[in-house]
């Protein structure tokens, strides 16, 4: 008669221990431990808050997702955003390989969504830190680096501080947003955000595969089109594309090109073209021997005199002073550079007025 009651105390401790307990912890949920719709976790300084939701618009769908704890309708985080549960039939749990896995608990129940990791670990707990990261560790290790899973590697379509974007080399993952499809539906929509590194590293915004945005180059600092600190240098061989003006201050940068001899001389030879040249007795009947009622301008370099050739085409005759160091070279460069230029007191001649040194 003493063998019964032991062996009904035996089931009843049996029992006991299979059932999964309610979430306790403010921040954790271990295994043994269910979270159902309705909990909430709060991370420990009291900044976001995980829990169940239904978007705006949606009241049959329930999503798994992560949120300020002062702005509840705004979700930064979701974890089924595919995969919604039907009402309130959610309960998350840590499996017993140590996996996060969020079921949808009908009869039969099935999994909605799985945290999906590769390591098998058998006192694994998942955590909701401060900083709106949940994260999957081994209870005897806090190791930030050790981390068995954290949803900072699979990000939706808010970057928090801390996250990273682009490719991770330990994981091989390649961490990039998405927007939502709709404001009542969370599933992927067109528009993605990430670092493309075909040739180097940028920002881009795309929707679909049409390009929408990007930052400018990474340069070894900063993005180059986004102001900040420092300097750097960047090398670009091709043709250049997509160049932008930049007005902010504080945001000059100098651009060296380099071109081969063979472009450069045959640009000299344009140039020449333009610029026809006269001999000295030429321009000083032009302009009545330098007359100084001829006289039109001064500058640092010398004066420059109005004058006429035997043709009857007007000129502009530049007479170097004696300290003046400019030469050929530099008269042409003025010259060029005058010719391109448009102000309300510059206009071109119809007869192509010469200019003379």
């Amino acid at each position: 008669m003493d063998v019964l009651p032991s062996i009904l105390l035996f089931s009843v401790l049996i029992i006991s221990f299979r059932v999964p307990k309610s979430c306790s912890a403010a921040d954790t949920i271990s295994f043994n431990e269910t979270f159902t719709d309705g909990q909430t976790l709060v991370s420990s300084g009291q900044s976001f808050e995980l829990g169940f939701f239904s978007p705006s618009g949606s009241s049959s769908n329930r999503y798994l997702g992560i949120w300020y704890k002062s702005f509840p309708d705004t979700p930064v985080w979701v974890a089924n955003r595919e995969s919604p549960v039907s009402h309130s039939y959610g309960v998350l749990i840590v499996s017993a390989d140590g996996n996060l896995v969020l079921l949808n608990n009908t009869i039969p129940s099935r999994v909605i969504w799985s945290s999906n990791s590769s390591r098998t670990v058998l006192n694994s707990v998942a955590q909701l830190l401060d900083t709106g990261n949940l994260v999957l560790k081994d209870s005897s290790n806090m190791n930030p680096d050790s981390y068995i899973w954290q949803s900072f590697d699979f990000p939706t379509d808010t970057f928090l501080p801390g996250m990273k974007l682009g490719w991770n080399l330990t994981s091989g993952l390649n961490l990039y947003l998405t927007s939502w499809k709709t404001t009542s539906d969370p599933s992927r929509g067109d528009y993605t955000c990430g670092i493309e590194i075909s040739r180097l590293p940028q920002i881009v915004i795309r929707s679909g595969s049409v390009k929408t945005f990007r930052s400018g180059i990474w340069n070894g600092l900063r993005f180059s089109d986004i102001k900040g600190r420092g300097s750097g240098c960047i090398m670009w061989f091709g043709d250049l594309m997509d160049i932008r003006e930049r007005v902010e201050p504080g945001s000059k940068q100098d651009m060296y090109i380099r071109m081969p001899a063979s472009e450069l001389a045959s640009e000299t030879d344009k140039e020449e073209i333009e610029l026809p040249m006269h001999d000295l007795a030429t321009v000083t009947t032009a302009t009545s021997n330098f007359s100084s009622s001829n006289m039109i301008g001064k500058g640092g370099f010398g004066s420059v005199y109005k004058g006429k050739l035997l043709n009857g085409q007007e000129i502009a005759v530049k007479r170097l002073s004696r300290t003046s160091r400019q030469g050929l070279k530099e008269f042409k460069n003025e010259i060029i550079l005058i010719s391109k230029l448009q102000h309300r007191n510059l206009y071109p001649s119809p007869d192509k007025t010469s200019f003379t040194m």
